[in-house]
């Protein structure tokens, strides 16, 4: 069955079901889009189209400083007021995370959430920082990311033992020059930690890739990324609506 039936079902007969999305600057998606503009916001109104019925609910982490735990978390922001069943998705995206630094802060998205739910699914999209190789205060070889990343999930079905975890690859961050990435490794390492733990993987790097023309503008990516300059991996308010219609039709796989 897959990720997206599972939760019409539990829609459909009245229960909860709690989303938490994991991540860097890419999941927070702030100073780069507006916080109706992420790719959570958006994936929570997917939701809400696909669910009618459903009372459909959002929480944004608040983020006061880069690579430090979450300051707190918004208000309920109602995506949808419905009289059947409660879809909640949580934005923990802080910018400059690695997988090592989501490790250390694991108390902002384990266990039980603010409104006492316990999660039912984690969406988790690391590497573009751990690649960082300019960056000796992030930067990891791929099999070091592959071992920390085995300990961060290892340490989410030990503390949420009926949780889903969706690993997504990282999107993007190159100049848009060729079509080798230097996140391939990075993505590989996902790909291999996914199916050795049975988890669902959602490729957005080839997604990524697959709109990559290269020499064009915004490092090749046109209208997906921010248009910052120097800004290699940022979406923009289109890239991140892209992303999270991908995100939802890779989990109804």
């Amino acid at each position: 069955m897959s990720i997206r039936k599972s939760i019409e079902n539990r829609i459909s007969k009245g229960e909860y079901y709690l989303i938490i999305a994991v991540g860097d600057s890419i999941t927070w998606g702030l100073n780069h889009c507006s916080e109706e503009e992420t790719y959570c916001a958006e994936l929570a109104r997917l939701f809400a189209k696909s669910l009618p019925e459903a009372n459909v609910v959002r929480y944004d982490g608040i983020v006061k400083e880069e690579r430090r735990p979450l300051y707190g978390y918004s208000e309920p922001k109602t995506v949808q007021s419905g009289s059947k069943g409660t879809l909640t998705l949580v934005k923990c995206g802080v910018g400059g995370d690695t997988v090592q630094r989501a490790i250390n802060r694991f108390d902002d998205y384990a266990g039980e959430f603010i409104n006492g739910e316990k999660p039912d699914l984690f969406l988790l999209m690391f590497g573009i920082n751990d690649a960082l190789a300019n960056d000796p205060d992030k930067y990891v070889s791929p099999e070091r990311f592959y071992n920390n990343y085995a300990v961060l999930c290892d340490m989410l079905k030990n503390s949420n033992r009926n949780a889903e975890i969706v690993l997504m690859t990282p999107s993007y961050n190159d100049e848009g020059k060729g079509t080798q990435s230097c996140l391939d490794p990075y993505c590989e390492k996902v790909i291999e930690l996914a199916r050795k733990n049975g988890f669902q993987y959602i490729d957005m790097h080839k997604l990524w890739m697959e709109h990559l023309i290269v020499g064009s503008e915004n490092y090749g990516q046109r209208d997906w990324l921010s248009g910052a300059e120097g800004d290699l991996c940022h979406f923009s308010d289109k890239g991140a609506a892209d992303a999270a219609k991908f995100i939802f039709s890779e989990l109804d796989k």
